[in-house]
């Protein structure tokens, strides 16, 4: 059976230009490529996931103009659920303008956050029900962090990306199964330089799965006191837009499936490789049988 997953949060529309190199200030460049995709931390993370073979669903708000009807036909084309998403009058979409550059395959990210502050009302449990997993990032917390505390009861796993505005995130950690940030976080969180000292103290707080992410350097995880750290797999990268999002989608793929967890950072460090060869942010996200056919030919079976 498909692993079952509801992300609540934020989903984008992302105005992407890609440039020979990031303009320094008062600099003019000519675009090398411009694509309106859908982004957005939960919705990319569940369209990743729903590539990958799971069953999905998002809840957020989008405002109901162009840009709306955009992210959820989208969404809908990715076999995502989104029969419980707000299209809320007046109000705009979240949207973010994105410089993607081809020397070094970097990006630099400008979002509007539009109506993404307060979903304005709770989610039922009905709307909870049927699903293995949950996975937040801190928008629409009115909704999601009551969710988050049904959810556990439930017996859902609750996985986070949490944005920068998730202010109170350390007093919400201990609700939390899959706690896994990139290095700049980790870092904010802790204090700490070293990534496995961070993972680690990270998982002290309560998370069953703690972890940091690392580019081009992998990635490192703690889990019942065990330390694992594998490398990143080493690709011709053109553009990592969302390549975090594919990691996390990827990641509770795995992680629903049981397998180990080595083998599971090992599956969302191949996906989101994947991703970064092709342009654009959710355009490169992989199928299954590509991350599958991507670990075979550098000798990993999955």
């Amino acid at each position: 059976m498909a692993e079952r997953i509801l992300g609540i949060g934020i989903t984008t529309v992302d105005l992407i230009s890609e440039v020979a190199e990031l303009p320094r200030p008062d600099e003019h460049q000519y675009m090398l490529g411009f694509e309106r995709q859908v982004g957005g931390l939960v919705g990319n993370a569940v369209a990743a996931a729903a590539r990958l073979g799971a069953k999905t669903a998002w809840i957020g708000k989008v405002g109901d103009d162009d840009n709306g009807r955009f992210v959820i036909d989208e969404m809908k084309r990715e076999g995502v659920d989104v029969s419980r998403v707000i299209a809320a009058p007046g109000e705009s979409t979240p949207f973010s303008i994105i410089l993607s550059d081809r020397k070094t395959g970097g990006r630099s990210i400008v979002c509007n956050p539009g109506c993404s502050e307060s979903l304005g009302e709770q989610i039922p449990d009905d709307a909870l029900a049927g699903f293995d997993a949950l996975h937040i990032d801190g928008y629409f917390a009115d909704a999601a962090l009551p969710a988050v505390r049904r959810a556990r009861k439930l017996g859902l796993k609750i996985s986070i990306d949490p944005s920068p505005r998730f202010t109170t995130l350390l007093d919400f950690i201990e609700n939390i199964d899959i706690f896994i940030v990139g290095r700049a976080a980790a870092e904010a969180l802790t204090g700490e330089t070293d990534p496995e000292v961070s993972a680690g103290r990270l998982a002290a707080l309560g998370p069953e799965i703690a972890g940091v992410t690392l580019g081009s350097e992998g990635c490192v995880c703690v889990a019942k006191g065990e330390l694992v750290r594998t490398p990143a797999f080493k690709v011709k990268a053109v553009d990592t837009t969302a390549a975090g999002d594919t990691f996390h989608g990827a990641f509770l793929v795995g992680c629903l499936k049981g397998w180990p967890l080595e083998k599971t950072m090992l599956f969302a460090s191949a996906a989101s490789a994947v991703k970064c060869t092709v342009p654009g942010g959710r355009k490169g996200m992989p199928r299954f049988d590509a991350v599958v056919r991507f670990l075979a030919e550098r000798g990993v079976e999955i």
